[in-house]
């Protein structure tokens, strides 16, 4: 008899570690694990003890106080201790650890409670209490401790504060609940199932998170803190959800859930399934091998409900994708314009897609210089500005690695900055909403985070004098000049470079030739060390589906661009002519002296040459025209074979010729 009892006491706690085994095997710290369950002990027997002076403080028969009160908040104030405690055996702890401890806690304390409830009561009336609270302990508990783990990693005291209060309000809430639903009769008892269930899913999800939170040697060898992290980890999810939104072709989806069981795990569910059927099947047996006498609705809690609640967490732990957190965000992110006064009196504005109340991530071009102190002007549409203060932590510019930006913590903020960032929160998640939703207005909301800096996320530094592109190349990608100065020309076929246009920081160059899909019409270099972010016609056209603002700007900006390079045109052509006149003088002014020194060897009136032939030759005068007289000019006598006359003759003769060629 006793050895049945203590097998049904010990059954739950071993299912649920089985079940969970997945997560205990992550980090196989049994040491670690075996303490935490001693600690779970010990904490029960303080509360055993304790126990009639608790009963004094809040003596009632309401089911309400009974389950919030005498059960819920007592326990979890003390499981908050406990697991602080258990804490400090941690040299390199992470939050999975924490979590684990927490659910380990639960484990030992469920086990004392279960044998404490079995001899106080009785195995047959403490039955559905035995088997259930094993989850909701071994649930609330780890959320409990998830949350003290988020806590313990946090830098500032409001942080901290924040983590322990929404642990405990998380694990008090859920506690509460499913006691009072677990002593009250009738339907009521049922509401067990789904809560159980959401408990579950909440869990495994923290579970999945706290994965992909690094340990507390890594952190410090960044030279970061959990804060810190936690909004630099955001940002490629960020961008990614940006991309997402945008409808590029170029992002792989990634869902939620993903159940792979293996065949262990497979046996185990169908093994629960088949449970809860045989307790339809067989209850009488059951109940008549196991000598237990319960109640219609114990009875249904424990020969049904527990089987298909453990089928029900044996699919849910394991299904959740730790992919979706490493690439995916749920929140919106909102652009909010960074302005950074600089020594030098002027500014320079970065975007941020969150800001947060002890820190932010500014999507910087090149190093500020951690320790450095800066001073930001936080502009967001529709709030008023703020100025803080931060002194920059953490930055990365290296090509390929991201995310590249710095991360500010704050040191000096305004009064009302609580205010601000509460307000900023709800407005996020309100338009979050909306768009998720599609509800009406939706579409507004996209220009919110589609903008030039966000859509182009592909950084190319560039020195002095590189090419960017180069005349006649194949139009691929266009560009967004982020820092620095760029120099459009055009080589005419003479060889003279002419200067179209000089770009301007936050300007877009090279996209009419991707539009048009033609080739490059004019060449593009660095005139000083650049910063630049490329991207390609897909990023083009969703930038300018999404955000009508951006394609008004480009409009305006072609526009100008367009009216500069006539400018340069007709300066162009005006030059041209200016030059060609002036040639024209050299060429006249050369063909008098030209005629000047025939007319000192021969006399044109008397060679039958008048005027107007003179005139005929100014007229037509060009640079073939006048090399052919000065050939003429520099024409010599062979002394030789001819005489004075015959080269008069001779001369005259290439004169004539001359004149009639000009015909």
């Amino acid at each position: 008899m006793f050895f049945r009892q203590f097998i049904l006491i010990i059954i739950p706690i071993l299912l649920f570690y089985v079940i969970y085994w997945r997560h205990f095997h992550f980090r196989p710290e049994f040491l670690k694990h075996a303490q935490s369950f001693f600690m779970g002990i010990a904490a029960t027997l303080v509360l055993i003890l304790l126990s009639p002076y608790i009963s004094q403080v809040s003596n009632s028969d309401s089911n309400l106080v009974k389950s919030f009160i005498h059960a819920a908040l007592y326990e979890k104030i003390t499981a908050m201790i406990f697991i602080l405690i258990a804490f400090r055996n941690y040299p390199n702890f992470s939050i999975t650890e924490a979590t684990l401890t927490g659910m380990s806690f639960a484990l030992g304390f469920s086990a004392t409670e279960n044998i404490f409830y079995a001899h106080t009561y009785g195995i047959s009336h403490s039955i559905a209490r035995i088997f259930f609270s094993v989850p909701m302990h071994l649930i609330t508990c780890g959320i409990l401790a998830n949350y003290l783990g988020q806590g313990k990693f946090s830098r500032s005291p409001a942080v901290k504060i924040n983590r322990y209060v929404l642990g405990l309000i998380f694990a008090f809430s859920a506690h509460g609940f499913f006691d009072y639903f677990l002593i009250s009769s009738g339907m009521k008892a049922l509401l067990i199932v789904p809560l159980l269930i959401t408990l579950i899913l909440v869990l495994e999800i923290l579970l999945t998170r706290a994965q992909i939170v690094p340990g507390y040697d890594v952190l410090k060898a960044l030279n970061i803190d959990y804060e810190d992290w936690q909004i630099m980890w955001k940002q490629p999810r960020y961008e990614r959800w940006i991309s997402d939104s945008m409808g590029r072709e170029s992002t792989l989806p990634v869902t939620l859930f993903i159940w792979r069981p293996g065949f262990f795990r497979f046996l185990l569910f169908i093994f629960f399934i088949i449970l809860a059927f045989s307790g339809f099947l067989w209850d009488n047996k059951i109940m008549n091998f196991l000598s237990l006498r319960l109640s219609h609705w114990d009875q249904i809690l424990f020969l049904h409900i527990f089987p298909i609640s453990l089928s029900l967490a044996t699919v849910i732990v394991g299904s959740i994708n730790p992919d979706f957190y490493k690439y995916r965000e749920l929140k919106i992110p909102i652009m909010i314009d960074l302005v950074l006064k600089k020594s030098d009196s002027t500014e320079d504005t970065f975007i941020s897609y969150d800001l947060s109340f002890t820190n932010c991530f500014i999507r910087t071009y090149e190093p500020i210089g951690t320790g450095n102190t800066i001073e930001i002007r936080v502009e967001i549409s529709g709030f008023k500005p703020v100025l803080i203060k931060g002194i920059v932590v953490w930055e990365r510019h290296i090509i390929g690695q991201r995310p590249t930006g710095s991360i500010i913590r704050i040191v000096e903020k305004p009064k009302y900055y609580l205010f601000f960032i509460t307000r900023y929160y709800i407005y996020r998640i309100y338009k979050g909403i909306v768009f998720l939703l599609k509800l009406p207005g939706f579409e507004k909301i996209r220009k919110l985070f589609v903008h030039p800096s966000s859509t182009m996320q592909n950084d190319i530094y560039l020195k002095s004098g590189e090419t960017i592109y180069k005349q006649g190349d194949d139009a691929s990608n266009f560009y967004l000049l982020k820092k620095g100065v760029v120099e459009t020309f055009k080589i005419q076929e003479n060889g003279e470079i002419i200067t179209i246009d000089n770009i301007n920081e936050g300007s877009i160059f090279g996209e009419v030739s991707v539009v048009l899909g033609r080739k490059r019409q004019d060449s593009a270099i660095a005139v000083v060390d650049s910063i630049l972010a490329m991207a390609d016609i897909h990023n083009l056209q969703a930038l300018l589906r999404n955000n009508s603002d951006i394609a008004v700007q480009l409009y305006h900006s072609l526009s100008e661009r367009i009216y500069k390079s006539e400018q340069i045109l007709m300066d162009y052509i005006s030059q041209l002519s200016q030059s060609s006149f002036e040639k024209q003088r050299i060429l006249d002014s050369l063909s008098f002296f030209l005629l000047i020194i025939l007319g000192n060897r021969f006399d044109f009136h008397q060679n039958g040459y008048d005027l107007s032939d003179i005139r005929k030759i100014i007229s037509k005068m060009d640079d073939k025209v006048s090399m052919d007289l000065a050939g003429i000019l520099l024409m010599e006598k062979n002394p030789e074979l001819e005489t004075e006359e015959l080269f008069k003759m001779r001369l005259l003769k290439e004169f004539k010729n001359f004149i009639i060629n000009l015909d």
